[in-house]
């Protein structure tokens, strides 16, 4: 009887941004936790611009050609920005990034409380991910989508992807 042997799905999910002026490494092996924070983090981000349409009434599946097709379709500017920047967060989580939030006292924030955001650490960095121009940046997401989210995607000759992604 055939075995499940780990090798099949791929290796080591490894970037090289040496040709942007950053750095090269290996993205940490994600928590089933961490993927499901990822898919939440990344729908709520599109519920919350009102570019989430569950025209299927399934709340808890979105695919990366989804997330992908969607920052490419997008024409307005702001709201491109809004989501470029909330899908970062959250690919530096999803990265081993650890999210941190510190309130700001309505007195210093203007009347309303607010919250400052900050990253650390992660494989690539908040910091590095930042830095990317859109190609690379869209590149490196492309590529950690079709690796930790499609596993078998990573296998030679396997071609064929799952419609849509459910949250683990």
């Amino acid at each position: 009887m055939p075995k499940f042997q780990a090798s099949s799905i791929g290796g080591k999910v490894e970037y090289d941004f040496s040709e942007w002026g950053g750095p090269d490494g290996v993205v940490e092996e994600p928590t089933r936790v961490a993927v499901k924070r990822f898919m939440k983090g990344a729908q709520k981000v599109f519920k919350d611009l009102g570019l989430r349409d569950d025209q299927d009434g399934d709340e808890d599946s979105i695919s990366p050609n989804d997330l992908v097709q969607t920052m490419n379709d997008i024409d307005d500017e702001e709201i491109f920005d809004k989501l470029n920047e909330g899908l970062l967060g959250e690919i530096a989580q999803l990265c081993g990034a650890k999210k941190h939030e510190k309130e700001i006292p309505p007195a210093e924030a203007g009347g309303m409380p607010t919250y400052e955001v900050t990253y650390e650490g992660g494989s690539p960095s908040h910091a590095v991910l930042s830095a990317l121009p859109y190609r690379p940046f869209m590149g490196f997401f492309g590529y950690l989508m079709e690796n930790i989210m499609n596993p078998e995607l990573s296998r030679p000759a396997t071609t064929q992807s799952p419609r849509k992604l459910r949250s683990v």
